[in-house]
């Protein structure tokens, strides 16, 4: 089974930092998993939250602010105030910092502010970087605007919701995905053990289960790599 790193070594270090993804290399994942999101300005960055408020104490969101003020918010004390200071990355720093040493999947994040055009700004980033890089979102309309733009991308699609695995159209509106990304709780669902026998399925968020309940899955996202690599060396699948 394969280890992807959650929003990089998030478990140790401050989530969607370039220093949580070299820890993540370090720990030996085999991919990293992260956020992107558009800057009022248009600049592709790497987050997660629709607010800053958690990592930032800021009540606005990514899509409000300008990169130039974002680019100077401090994101790592609120992890460790002892942690060297650690800024919101662009896409094109990560790109830099990466570049082919680890597989990364890009997570694009759904905003009415940007869902129309985020694809159109990314894809050219990362054209010539698809023996690398893969892209994953919840929103099929995001997904189907990469596939149109681009069909060599191997896109995932992201399920949380028991309704999704339910469609009775599931096959035909997803016979352009590479993997199916999903929650673990909904591990026991049906529709997610048929899918492992004849997909790629890759869990999230994996840190205290047991992953010889899924012995199937392609691989699991977790937020401390090194841990689940333990356990699964130690003969725990």
């Amino acid at each position: 089974m394969h280890i992807i790193a959650h929003r990089g070594f998030s478990a140790e270090y401050p989530e969607n930092t370039l220093l949580a993804f070299r820890e993540a290399i370090n720990a030996g994942a085999w991919m990293i998993e992260t956020d992107i999101r558009l800057s009022a300005d248009d600049v592709p960055v790497i987050f997660h939250d629709s607010s800053l408020q958690r990592v930032c104490g800021l009540r606005e969101g990514v899509e409000d602010l300008p990169y130039e003020v974002l680019s100077k918010i401090d994101i790592s004390s609120y992890f460790d105030s002892a942690m060297p200071l650690q800024t919101i990355p662009t896409l094109a720093e990560l790109l830099d910092s990466i570049h082919g040493e680890i597989g990364v999947i890009l997570e694009i994040k759904y905003h009415p502010k940007t869902c129309e055009k985020i694809a159109s700004i990314v894809e050219p980033m990362i054209a010539d970087k698809l023996d690398w890089l893969e892209v994953s979102s919840f929103d099929d309309g995001i997904l189907e605007d990469f596939h149109v733009r681009n069909p060599a991308i191997k896109l995932h699609k992201l399920i949380e919701d028991v309704e999704v695995l339910q469609r009775s159209d599931f096959v035909s509106a997803y016979g352009y995905v590479y993997a199916f990304d999903i929650d673990i709780n909904l591990l026991n669902h049906p529709k997610t053990q048929s899918l492992m026998q004849t997909h790629k399925v890759i869990f999230w968020t994996v840190d205290d289960q047991d992953p010889i309940t899924f012995p199937k899955a392609f691989a699991a996202m977790s937020n401390n790599p090194i841990h689940l690599k333990q356990r699964i060396a130690h003969g725990r699948l």
